[in-house]
């Protein structure tokens, strides 16, 4: 039976290294007595957490106060941060973390697509299995956009010399531009935002990455950036589409 996320579930292989791992165990503990450093969410950077800052796990982003999640991709304010943010429309997102989780996914550095929380596979192919809803950290992105907020942008990568098998770096701070649903590589609906950097920041010290699913598409549905089904009007015996991957929104060829 294939199982996918619903609010508060936790996949099984992490209930089980939650148990075994030393950091969890201590970020829980940590949290339980009111010991994380900054415990109240805040919008842009945390103090002295800087650009280019590493994390070998996601409990040591939990312990400071950066990202208060070890699993959920999106950290956001809810309706609790209303009385001290009076003019602000909440949830507010206020951290993303980048590893790879969604097929959807596209990295190119300065410029991210980034997608929503919700529906993905938990079997390890990181597939779409359902339609993603317009909640929690989706609504929260989507409303950083309309109130001209930036996020914090964590990447994670493989790396061997770290105790969890992974590399956390801080990126800096992104605007949220624009939000749009569409259908995904597996064909159910998903939430895309595009995240800017924000100029004036040290440069990057993670290199580019493109988290695609390499996969064939298997309907012309399941093409990026799909603008026409045949550019040979069927004069060929097989189609040809054309894509536009530069204009957004994708303008078809005239």
């Amino acid at each position: 039976m294939t199982k996918f996320l619903q609010k508060g579930d936790v996949p099984e292989d992490e209930a089980k290294n939650k148990a075994k791992r030393p950091d969890l165990k201590a970020v829980s503990k940590m949290m339980k007595n009111n010991e994380i450093l900054y415990s109240a969410k805040r919008i842009g950077d945390i103090p002295g957490v800087h650009v280019g800052h590493q994390f070998y796990s996601r409990a040591e982003m939990v312990a400071v106060g950066f990202h208060s999640h070890w699993l959920n991709g999106i950290d956001y304010m809810g309706m609790s941060y209303k009385g001290d943010y009076k003019n602000y429309t909440f949830p507010l997102a206020v951290a993303i973390v980048l590893s790879g989780m969604y097929e959807d996914d596209l990295d190119n550095a300065e410029d991210v697509v980034y997608t929503g929380q919700g529906g993905h596979n938990l079997t390890g192919d990181k597939r779409q299995i359902r339609d993603q809803k317009l909640e929690r950290g989706n609504l929260a992105l989507k409303n950083c956009v309309d109130q001209d907020l930036p996020v914090r942008v964590i990447r994670g990568h493989d790396c061997s010399s770290s105790y969890t098998g992974k590399v956390y770096t801080y990126d800096g701070l992104y605007k949220v531009v624009k939000y749009w649903a569409e259908k995904g590589l597996s064909g159910f609906t998903v939430f895309k935002y595009r995240l800017r950097r924000l100029e004036g920041q040290p440069i990057l010290t993670t290199n580019q990455v493109r988290f695609i699913n390499g996969r064939v598409p298997q309907s012309l549905s399941e093409i990026r950036g799909l603008v026409c089904e045949d550019i040979s009007g069927g004069q060929e015996a097989f189609p040809i589409p054309a894509t536009n991957l530069v204009d957004d929104p994708p303008v078809a060829p005239t």
